[in-house]
This record gives structure tokens, sequence and C-alpha cells, in this order.
């Protein structure tokens, strides 16, 4: 992989990874537990697979 693109890679991944830290630190500071925010963790990446699966298989549908 080239350096340059290697080194872009690493800042987006930065980026969001505080980013979900942030937002782990504020849900905690508005109340929520450490097992109701895994299931909203886990609640969230199960949306996102029928959502990445429905798109699959509308691109199938369509010939593409």
């Amino acid at each position: 992989m080239d350096p340059v693109m290697l080194a872009s890679l690493s800042v987006w991944v930065k980026f969001f990874s505080d980013m979900a830290i942030d937002l782990w630190i504020e849900k905690q500071q508005e109340g929520y537990t450490p097992d109701q925010l895994k299931m909203m963790v886990a609640s969230e990446e199960s949306r996102k697979k029928t959502l990445d699966a429905a798109w699959e298989e509308m691109k199938a549908n369509a010939g593409l």
C-alpha cells in the first residue's frame, strides 16, 4: 500500500475511533449503563447487516 494512502487511512481510523469514544462517554453521561450501550451497539450492527444484505439483493436483482 502506498505510504500516503496508509497515512490517510490511519488518520480516518483515529478520527472515527475518537468519535466513537466521545459518543460512548456522552451516552454514559446521559445515564446509560455499559450494558445498555452494548445493546445499542449490537442493535446498530444488526441493522447495518440487514441494510447491507438488502442493498446487495437490490443490486443483484437490478443486474449490477
